[in-house]
């Protein structure tokens, strides 16, 4: 199972008229149960190309590959629950096929066992996110697309997210896309980062991770980091 993107050009007109560059010469591959983070700034091009590589998004130059038949699960910036359904019952919605064990432990994981009932505006937003998250895993993907799920949360609740969603990841191996500005969360999360010039986004540099999440020690993850920031000083 493997992912094939080769997009010459994407574009889009502002309601104003202006033609604005988003993405250029930008490919990559991803292979099977690999973890590919994007990392680059706001408004570079990260949700739209996620929409692309999702099929979500038609209207650009170039061809993407994904794996045939795969059951592909996604997690957008804001959670897109319905209001009039349960906790329980979005996931559901998502995924009629999941047995009762199933999402017992995947609520488990999450922190939701206590929510199931709830209506998501009883929720706060990491709570929130965390429902998507379940739903979008619940289906069992072959392929999982995040778009900054851990944006808008406060330290504490990023940090507790992020190591539910490297524990759904580990557990079942899954051909994972995740879009971040967050340097240290890409450090954290992927098997190899993609680190992403300002708009139109262009891959400046692809660094494999070959440390098991986790056991990545704190001082690899610093040095990680300390090497991201000259690659992204020597090709500014």
């Amino acid at each position: 199972m493997q992912l094939e993107v080769e997009i010459a050009r994407k574009t889009f007109t502002s309601a104003a008229g202006e033609r604005h560059n988003v993405l250029a010469d930008f490919n990559f591959t991803l292979g099977a149960g690999e973890v590919g983070v994007f990392v680059g700034p706001s408004g570079c091009g990260k949700s739209t190309l996620l929409k692309i590589v999702a099929g979500l998004d038609h209207d650009y130059e170039g061809r993407v590959a994904r794996p045939a038949d795969a059951r592909i699960g996604m997690v957008f910036q804001e959670p897109r629950l319905l209001p009039w359904r349960s906790v329980e019952d979005n996931v559901r919605l998502a995924a009629p096929q999941a047995d009762e064990a199933t999402l017992s432990a995947l609520f488990a994981v999450l922190g939701l066992s206590v929510h199931r009932n709830h209506f998501p505006g009883e929720l706060s937003l990491g709570l929130a996110r965390r429902v998507a998250l379940a739903r979008a895993y619940a289906i069992e993907p072959d392929f999982l697309i995040l778009d900054e799920p851990l944006a808008s949360l406060d330290h504490a609740l990023a940090v507790r997210l992020r190591e539910q969603i490297a524990s759904l990841v580990d557990a079942r191996s899954v051909m994972t896309l995740l879009a971040t500005h967050d340097v240290d969360d890409a450090v954290r999360l992927a098997d190899r980062l993609f680190l992403l010039s300002p708009r139109p986004a262009r891959i400046l540099a692809v660094v494999p991770i070959r440390t098991p999440r986790g056991a990545r020690s704190e001082a690899e993850i610093d040095a990680i980091k300390s090497d991201l920031a000259q690659l992204n000083r020597g090709t500014s």
